[in-house]
């Protein structure tokens, strides 16, 4: 009987200390953040885009229901934007927008055979690493200000 308690608090606070246990959302470095960023596009580029916002989702603070809007929508306009665009071809990175080491935003070109989708990460510098605050895509090129 001892054993059997015994057994079943174990099992009651193992389980208290899972849900407390705090998701980790920040990363230490920039290059962190340049691996995680990659991962992302490079599902994207092969049109796993449910891999790419299951990446997204292990680091994302804001609320859950707004990545999951954008992941209906993107599953939506991507069947769209293949018959317009074409086939997706790839991706590039294009460049890093810095204000000093409190934000930054890495900028990526999904390429397709007619056209590019831009796509943004916005990162920001809690003091104690970087936190993924913000990801969007536009077919608007004029985001990149060339």
């Amino acid at each position: 009987m001892k054993k059997t308690i015994s057994l079943l608090l174990l099992f009651i606070s193992v389980l208290f200390y899972s849900q407390v246990i705090e998701k980790n959302y920040t990363f230490r470095t920039k290059e962190e953040v340049k691996s995680f960023s990659e991962d992302v596009m490079n599902s994207f580029s092969k049109k796993d885009f449910k891999n790419a916002y299951a990446i997204l989702r292990m680091k994302w603070i804001l609320p859950e229901n707004e990545l999951d809007q954008l992941e209906g929508l993107t599953m939506k306009q991507m069947n769209m934007v293949t018959s317009r665009y074409g086939e997706i071809v790839g991706y590039e990175f294009y460049k890093d927008l810095a204000i000093n080491e409190t934000l930054l935003r890495k900028i990526y070109i999904l390429k397709f055979e007619n056209s590019p989708i831009i796509f943004s990460f916005t990162y920001y510098n809690s003091g104690k690493g970087w936190i993924l605050n913000g990801f969007k895509y536009s077919d608007e090129a004029d985001i990149l200000q060339f």
